[in-house]
């Protein structure tokens, strides 16, 4: 990761140009330092399997493809918890909420809040967010999606009858409802400084070498991947209390 400790860049004199001079600048132009840090994170393995008979696989085809989107999609859900929560011990990856992101308050209502955070990415980390992280049971509520105005009762994300797109947008930042998010907080955050590094595709592998499987008729179906994370910025990010 790289830090500017001490960023000078600006404008220096230089000569004025005549019809047969070139301009020669004359000032000395200013130097930066950029702090550099090596920092290691270890690719991780995320996998889980299921156990089923060889005569249902045979016999169903559509069984097989049952289980193999239901061990994907877990692999898939718990790298979202991951990313967000993991904790940086053992197997586990150091999440963005691990990562000590900027803070702020509530300030008057939840949408209030939002421009709060994204203000401190803006002055502190210098970082443009682009997108927000908030648990579903905060994002349709009284507080966000489903606010209204005093007046006429309006709401004031946007018209219910709007796609999917233009309801899950605020403030200019893409909305990411997810389960995996703590409730009551939201995450603001410039998701570019947020890197996944994907070692090996998710797989699907399966085997009757398991345990008495083989005698059993039975097959272990096992999804896994590997992956590492980092979070070159951690000012790019800020979490916001929804009360």
């Amino acid at each position: 990761t790289a830090e500017a400790t001490t960023a000078a860049a600006g404008a220096i004199s230089g000569a004025t140009p005549g019809p047969y001079t070139v301009a020669v600048p004359s000032g000395t132009k200013p130097e930066s330092a950029l702090a550099l840090e090596i920092v290691n994170t270890a690719v991780k393995t995320i996998a889980h399997w299921i156990p089923i008979t060889k005569r249902a696989a045979a016999d169903a085809g559509q069984v097989r493809t049952l289980v193999d989107n239901f061990l994907l999609y877990g692999l898939a859900e718990e790298l979202e918890d991951q990313i967000l929560n993991g904790d940086g011990n053992g197997e586990n990856f150091t999440g963005i909420l691990q990562s000590s992101p900027e803070t702020v308050g509530s300030a008057g209502t939840d949408i209030d809040a939002i421009v709060d955070a994204i203000a401190k990415i803006r002055t502190v980390g210098r970082r443009k967010p682009n997108a927000l992280v908030i648990h579903p049971n905060d994002w349709y509520s009284a507080g966000f999606l489903t606010a209204k105005n005093g007046v006429n009762g309006g709401y004031l994300v946007g018209d219910p009858r709007a796609s999917i797109d233009q309801l899950n947008t605020l403030w200019g930042l893409r909305v990411v409802v997810s389960e995996a998010m703590t409730e009551n907080t939201a995450l603001v955050g410039d998701f570019r400084q947020a890197v996944l590094w994907k070692r090996e595709a998710p797989s699907i592998l399966v085997s009757d070498q398991h345990s008495d499987f083989f005698v059993r008729n039975l097959l272990a179906i096992l999804a896994e991947r590997r992956d590492a994370f980092g979070v070159l910025d951690p000012s790019g990010f800020c979490t916001v209390t929804a009360v």
